[in-house]
């Protein structure tokens, strides 16, 4: 908790000090944060545009009223706008990404006085990371500053600047060990991770006396 909140006191400071429109990115399903911008825009009296159909469920759950930039073309929003966006992980047809290459279906234009603030890690699997530094040294090149999280590779590039933007979601030991002693499952069958992180949690499941299952790709099993 303290560690996003101080998270979400140097976003509301970069965006403070922003002298232009600030373009925001984070995870599409991190909706406590893009209702605290939300929030945070209104204070500081700046509009918020929504770009890129995987925010459109997250938004609508938590009831954030923003505008759409399919009733407003980019060249109308205000220049103090804020935009929150997807491409975090420099995803190849987001709406960060399509602004960056100048693609014929990008629903804004990036400005050199514009601020870019990636408000998330990049996933440490399948050549992410590397894409997504690509993706900060590309944007690099046309806005003014670009904003990553403290914790951010050492080989992204130096000019990016380094802010406590991003608190991890993802649960530690502890949160695990609670989780399995407060449902107390028959069996935990770890997913969605490298075999070194779904092995680590099998170990936690033995240890509380649990049946754990490892399965590779494609392996059924019968509960």
């Amino acid at each position: 908790v303290d560690s996003e909140q101080k998270a979400l006191q140097n976003i509301e400071n970069i965006i403070a000090e922003a002298p232009a429109r600030v373009i925001f990115t984070t995870f599409s399903t991190h909706a406590d944060r893009y209702e605290y911008v939300n929030s945070i825009a209104k204070k500081y009296g700046r509009p918020v545009y929504a770009i890129g159909s995987n925010l459109d469920f997250s938004l609508t759950a938590r009831n954030i009223q923003v505008h759409s930039t399919y009733t407003i073309p980019h060249n109308d929003m205000e220049k103090n706008a804020i935009l929150f966006v997807t491409g975090s992980q420099a995803e190849p047809e987001s709406a960060l990404m399509r602004a960056l290459w100048n693609d014929d279906k990008a629903r804004f234009a990036l400005e050199s006085s514009d601020t870019v603030i990636i408000s998330s890690d990049p996933i440490p699997a399948n050549g992410i990371e590397e894409e997504v530094c690509k993706m900060v040294k590309g944007l690099l090149t046309v806005v003014k500053d670009v904003f990553i999280n403290e914790d951010a590779p050492d080989y992204f590039p130096a000019v990016a600047k380094r802010r406590k933007i991003h608190a991890s979601g993802h649960g530690k030991r502890q949160d695990l060990e609670w989780m399995m002693d407060a449902l107390r499952p028959k069996t935990v069958i770890p997913i969605h991770a490298d075999l070194q992180k779904r092995t680590a949690l099998a170990e936690i499941a033995e240890e509380k006396g649990l049946k754990a299952l490892l399965l590779e790709e494609g392996q059924t099993v019968e509960l």
